[in-house]
């Protein structure tokens, strides 16, 4: 789930590729899980586990996230030192 969130906040444009791919990738865990469930201990698989997950990944995500994004607004790429200059003119 963090390597999509970091993929989704990497890229500039998502395109319809992407949001499909992601969908099948979540599709192929629940079904690989129905289909596999005896390889699977599916009992503590709640809410609350579900919300513990998002939990854990948003304490993984956000602060790295938060620190790349100060940083972008401290000191900007070139290109968009470079964009804000011929917007002046």
């Amino acid at each position: 789930m963090i390597e999509l969130l970091n993929v989704y906040f990497s890229v500039a444009n998502i395109n319809w590729k992407m949001i499909i791919a992601s969908v099948l990738t979540l599709f192929v865990y629940i079904i690989t899980i129905a289909l596999l469930h005896q390889y699977f201990n599916t009992a503590y698989i709640t809410w609350g586990f579900v919300f513990k997950i998002m939990f854990v990944v948003a304490c993984a995500w956000l602060p790295v996230q938060l620190v790349q994004y100060i940083f972008h607004r401290i000191d900007p790429p070139e290109h968009v030192k470079i964009m804000r200059q011929t917007k002046h003119f």
